[in-house]
């Protein structure tokens, strides 16, 4: 049986399709991490007013505190606008800006991993759960350093 990652209604009701678009395309990652473990959860993510809630088939629900990811939600889109706007030095920098990146998404895993702790998973899932949370509580949809989980509008030129 495979896993599947549910997007909680309210959410996508009134969603730009571009973020319901990037929301599935994350869901899918996570869905496909969680196969790689041997796991098959059916999760339904969502948001409240204090928390990202994962809930479960059955049990109770993880919540992940929205004020602990928030220095993490702001550290880490602050990087992906510094390596998408590049500047003149940004080849130099851009290796520096992708190991900060890098270290935050694992921090974020982490806190997130222990909130998940009742329902399985390892810090790569964790670090999934963090970037479609990200993406659920910030409008991602049109960072261009999130380009790969948008079609795109026109034929390449080559």
């Amino acid at each position: 049986m495979a896993s599947r990652v549910i997007l909680s209604a309210t959410l996508i009701d009134d969603a730009p399709a571009a973020r319901v678009h990037e929301w599935a395309a994350l869901a899918h990652d996570l869905e496909r991490g969680l196969d790689e473990l041997g796991l098959s959860p059916t999760w339904t993510v969502g948001l409240d007013d204090t928390a990202v809630v994962v809930s479960p088939a059955e049990g109770e629900p993880a919540r992940v505190q929205r004020d602990e990811l928030a220095p993490l939600f702001a550290e880490y889109l602050e990087v992906i606008e510094q390596l998408a706007t590049g500047g003149d030095d940004a080849y130099s920098r851009a290796d520096a800006l992708d190991m900060a990146k890098k270290a935050t998404h694992d921090r974020g895993g982490r806190i997130v991993k222990r909130a998940l702790r009742g329902l399985g998973g390892d810090l790569e899932i964790a670090r999934r759960v963090f970037s479609l949370a990200l993406a659920l509580c910030h409008d991602t949809s049109t960072l261009r350093a999130h380009a790969a989980l948008h079609p795109p509008t026109e034929a390449p030129v080559s």
